[in-house]
């Protein structure tokens, strides 16, 4: 062994060294080519020098591999054919290729071996060491020089000439590819110098700015007048360069002449190897699509919330009016014979029940509830509800029909019908000052698949119900909000008219569609699907109201617990009371007699009605039960009437309403398993 050859701990600290830093070494000849300015001429990204790093790392790792004898240079060594002259000569063609001369090429080269050269000053090894290992990384790096001298004084001037003219169509080819896939891009793309003047856009660029283009037009074609930026893209560019910021993405509104549609732009920063602003990349995309579903979406959520809020506060008004109501009665049957004081109580009573209306409109809102569903014709709900509104209609206002003969039945709720078509025609009246016609239509529709005029419908029969005014119109800020409850544009109202027909249309599996201008008036149609005519159930026969049996009532409601208690009394029944669940469980148990019928309130502290059903059904399984509930109809309601319960009363009811029905339940003898009806003091 020569005394100059590396020990074996030598070689393999070297080797771990040089093997464990690629990125050290990338950074720091990437940081020397910078200061020299050889950026100017070759790459900037990382990766192109890293991998040259790489390349220069073998080279030492493979001569320490083959021998840890210093390489030498010997008259007749052929520094061509090794593993290192073999890749020195790989780099010199390279490097050629690209139009870096040989002088600029050593120049650079001796950065590299200085930035290796430091990796290992930087170590922290004995002295001895590091002057050992760092003569071995001088001498292949004079080795792979030597061998980059070889290749160039080894190229004739036809080679030369050979080599340009194929760098040259390289250099075209890629030119046109990248051009090809510029053009290609589905998004508008600019550069934009430091004037904020274009330098380069795609097609889907030209024809952003221009209207129309053709591939490659900007690039081939001259006399063009230059392209220039749009007003409200301008106006977001000047605001980038007024920051700090790198990139920045906005979201615009484009102009009205652009259909109202919105576009992202996207503004980076061209910077140039020393980091200093060269100009800007933007890049446009049309995200019309996305904010129409987010605005969809955010209508429908903010539409749900409403919903659960107008739900709630229905339940605690029918409640409110189920004390009113009942209490109002009860003094009637006291005052009977007063004149003067029955007149009072009767108007109370009519607002007690215009207040359920009112409720109900907004449990209505709250995607409609659930509904006694029968075939019935909107003809006939049409013509009842017009003989109402003539005798209210300002008599400037007139209210005309335009009735298919031959419409088809749907499947709905009739009282529910009657209230879309009351609201609809309130809304149309008062939306006319002075003179005006309101228009009720009625027609079978068929709906084709892939309709144009009903994309929004499936394919199928339908009956369409409209109602139009020559009123003010609305504008789209108002038709954007008008089925939002407590949404009004009246100085007077609740706002809660047009909110009630959403919920209703849409919870009979329907559609509303609104057509509307300013100083055009309005038209609502509402479709639903059409089916064969049948019978309308027959009216329920009369019951005695009277009673001697025992009723347990459960509600939390202390109010509506007198009421019920009161009113119930007075028609001889024995009434037992609880305030929740758990109370009325305990009270079953408890209870010696029997008990014939009990009154189930569903939402109440402690135990609620759908928690205690099973327990109370448990402890007296020949007890028939009602609900009765200030909620609309639910999930929870259905449930309960399936396993046994025999009706559901939405309140406020009246005393009168609630012994009739009473009455039916325990003199039918049935076991409670029948179906499930539903009953409320109003039609």
């Amino acid at each position: 062994m020569h005394s100059s050859d590396l020990t074996p701990d030598e070689v393999e600290v070297l080797r771990s060294r040089i093997d464990s830093h690629e990125d050290w070494l990338m950074l720091r000849v990437l940081d020397y080519a910078r200061r020299q300015q050889y950026t100017r001429y070759t790459s900037t990204l990382e990766e192109a020098w890293r991998i040259s790093v790489r390349g220069l790392s073998r080279s030492i790792l493979v001569a320490l591999a083959e021998s840890p004898s210093l390489p030498d240079f010997g008259p007749e060594d052929e520094f061509l054919t090794d593993r290192i002259g073999a890749f020195a000569r790989e780099e010199a063609r390279r490097h050629r290729e690209r139009g870096v001369d040989l002088k600029m090429f050593l120049g650079l080269m001796k950065y590299y071996r200085q930035a290796y050269v430091d990796l290992l000053t930087e170590a922290d090894w004995d002295r001895t060491v590091e002057q050992r290992t760092g003569l071995f990384v001088n001498r292949v790096f004079d080795r792979i020089e030597i061998g980059f001298c070889a290749e160039w004084a080894n190229l004739s001037c036809d080679e030369t000439v050979r080599q340009l003219q194929a760098t040259n169509r390289f250099m075209t080819n890629e030119k046109n590819r990248y051009l090809t896939i510029f053009e290609s891009l589905p998004v508008p793309v600019f550069l934009l110098t430091l004037e904020q003047k274009i330098s380069g856009l795609n097609l889907a660029a030209a024809e952003l700015i221009r209207g129309n283009a053709s591939p490659g037009q900007e690039y081939y074609e001259s006399g063009l007048s230059p392209a220039e930026l749009p007003s409200w893209i301008r106006t977001e560019l000047a605001s980038f360069l007024e920051g700090n910021e790198e990139r920045r993405t906005v979201e615009k509104e484009v102009p009205a002449q652009s259909k109202g549609e919105y576009r992202e732009l996207s503004f980076s920063k061209i910077l140039d190897v020393s980091g200093k602003y060269e100009g800007t990349l933007l890049i446009v995309k049309n995200i019309t699509d996305r904010k129409r579903v987010e605005a969809a979406a955010m209508k429908s959520s903010r539409i749900e919330v409403t919903s659960r809020l107008a739900g709630g506060i229905a339940h605690d008004f029918n409640n409110l009016m189920q004390a009113v109501l009942g209490n109002a009665e009860l003094l009637a049957d006291d005052l009977r014979n007063d004149a003067q004081s029955q007149e009072l109580l009767h108007g109370i009573i009519k607002s007690a029940e215009r207040g359920g209306s009112l409720a109900q409109q907004m449990l209505a809102y709250a995607q409609g509830g659930r509904y006694q569903a029968r075939s019935i014709g909107l003809n006939q709900v049409v013509e009842e509800n017009v003989r109402l509104q003539i005798r209210c209609c300002p008599p400037d206002i007139r209210i005309l029909r335009d009735l298919s003969c031959d419409l088809k039945n749907v499947i709905a709720d009739k009282s529910q019908m009657m209230q879309v078509v009351m609201n609809l025609c309130l809304n149309a009246v008062e939306a006319i000052t002075g003179t005006g016609e309101v228009t009720i239509s009625t027609k079978n529709v068929r709906v084709g698949e892939n309709d144009p005029e009903f994309p929004d419908l499936r394919p199928g029969e339908y009956v369409r119900l409209s109602v139009r005014d020559t009123g003010c119109g609305m504008s789209s800020e108002v038709q954007e909000r008008m089925f939002e409850p407590f949404f009004t544009t009246k100085f007077q109202g609740r706002g809660l008219g047009l909110s009630a027909v959403y919920g209703i249309i849409t919870n009979h599996g329907g559609h509303i569609t609104v057509r509307s201008q300013i100083g055009q008036g309005s038209m609502f149609s509402i479709f639903l699907e059409a089916v064969s005519g049948e019978k309308m159930a027959a009216a329920p026969e009369k019951v005695l109201l009277t009673g001697k049996e025992t009723i347990l009532a459960i509600d939390d409601d202390s109010v509506v617990l007198a009421v019920i208690q009161r009113g119930l009394r007075r028609l001889g029944y024995h009434v037992l009371t609880a305030t929740n669940g758990r109370e009325a469980v305990d009270l079953v148990h408890e209870w010696t007699e029997g008990i014939d019928l009990a009154i189930l309130d569903m939402e109440m502290p402690v135990m609620n009605g759908r928690q205690a059903f099973p327990e109370l059904m448990s402890a007296r399984p020949d007890m028939k039960l009602i609900i009765c509930s200030g909620y609309d109809f639910s999930e929870a309601v259905e449930e309960l009437l399936r396993a046994g319960a025999s009706l559901y009363l939405r309140k406020p009811v009246s005393i009168d309403v609630l012994a009739a029905e009473i009455r039916k339940i325990l003199d039918s003898g049935d076991s409670g398993d029948k179906k499930a009806t539903f009953s409320s003091s109003f039609p």
